[in-house]
């Protein structure tokens, strides 16, 4: 069992904005899980840029990917903060 950790910074409706969400499952699970959906979204034209992408970049499909890795079992886990 490992985690991962995904930070996401930025601004939201001119507000500053720090999401967090962590993973708690077989590293090696999730990684293929998001290999095979990022595959499976430029097999499918859902990524239309050619060259080199991040994940997470606006270009990307990024509410699908989520849903899909979802959809595989991976649970999500959001922190809030109070």
């Amino acid at each position: 069992m490992g985690g991962l950790r995904v930070e996401v910074r930025g601004m939201k409706n001119g507000a500053r904005l720090v999401d967090v969400i962590a993973v708690a499952e077989r590293v090696g699970q999730v990684a293929g899980v998001v290999a095979a959906n990022t595959a499976h979204a430029i097999d499918t034209n859902k990524i239309e840029k050619h060259g080199a992408h991040v994940l997470g970049d606006e270009s990307m499909p990024n509410a699908w990917l989520v849903a899909q890795i979802c959809n595989a079992g991976i649970n999500l886990h959001s922190f809030v903060r109070a």
